[in-house]
């Protein structure tokens, strides 16, 4: 049982830390996705998609990191 517990609370705080860098990265980005004219406002917006769809992937919080640039 103490072992479960151990696991969870580490996932927890994995799970944690993934959700802080998620909400940073969106903090990050709101002002520039906020420029109309921006040439790579599309990408942008993927990676801002990507960022909020990354806690509902399957093998979250473990899974691979959205990437700004990347081809979605």
């Amino acid at each position: 049982m103490l072992i479960e517990i151990e696991n969870f609370s580490k996932e927890g705080k994995l799970e944690t830390k993934e959700r802080e860098w998620r909400n940073s990265e969106l903090s990050r980005t709101d002002l520039p996705a906020s420029v109309p004219d921006r040439p790579d406002l599309d990408s942008l917006w993927a990676y801002r998609t990507a960022l909020r769809n990354y806690p509902s992937q399957p093998d979250f919080p473990n899974g691979t990191r959205p990437v700004e640039g990347a081809t979605p």
